[in-house]
């Protein structure tokens, strides 16, 4: 009788045991079920991001061409300016200083670098 009565206990502890098993599976179950309507919802949505995304990113690449191009063609343009100063400084430094010196005291190199002033200025 003492077997039976003890094999009953631990019977229905076991019952016990799995039921809460299975309420906290259930649980689980409906969270599961959850994230995955949850992720079906966002599929369509992730996928519109991501090719917008690329598309951006293609854009991004042609408008870095485009901006290394003109800093390509800037970098160029001032190097031509500063050898065409450094050459004109040269020739400027090899003629006579002291024909320079005659024709910049004259009232027609005033003048003109008067004039050659403000339209520097105006540009």
């Amino acid at each position: 009788m003492l077997y039976i009565f003890l094999v009953t206990i631990v019977f229905i502890a076991e019952i016990i045991i799995l039921v809460t098993i299975l309420r906290a599976l259930w649980k689980f179950d409906k969270i599961l079920i959850m994230v995955d309507e949850t992720v079906s919802e966002a599929k369509p949505k992730i996928k519109d991001i991501s090719e917008l995304v690329s598309k951006i990113s293609e854009q991004l690449v042609e408008l870095s061409e485009d901006i290394k191009n003109k800093v390509k063609k800037q970098e160029e343009d001032v190097a031509i300016k500063f050898l065409n100063k450094m050459l004109v400084a040269l020739l400027l430094w090899k003629t006579n200083v002291k024909l320079i010196k005659k024709i910049r005291r004259t009232k027609f190199a005033k003048l003109i670098g008067k004039g050659l002033n403000l339209l520097q200025s105006m540009v």
